[in-house]
């Protein structure tokens, strides 16, 4: 079928969008050093899992989404924690 295959050049693969964009996009971040991303990136997948339930995969991506931006967030320097303390 041709809507199945992902390039036009004939290869088979499937474009990352939509509902399978998650779980490949997310298994990189199971190998994060901060745990929480860990657990956020689990929860989506199990979430996933459960497709058709729209609110466990809304509270999984919310999850994920804020262990990820805890995780980025640039950490002080240590003079300006010693300073501000």
């Amino acid at each position: 079928m041709a809507l199945a295959r992902g390039a036009q050049n004939g290869s088979d693969h499937v474009p990352m969008t939509g509902k399978n964009a998650s779980p490949a996009a997310t298994v990189p971040l199971l190998h994060h050093q901060d745990p929480a991303v860990v657990a956020g990136a689990q929860g989506i997948l199990e979430a996933m899992s459960h497709i058709e339930d729209d609110a466990r995969v809304g509270h999984a991506v919310r999850a994920l989404n804020e262990a990820v931006q805890a995780a980025v967030q640039p950490r002080r320097r240590w003079w300006h924690r010693r300073t501000s303390s």
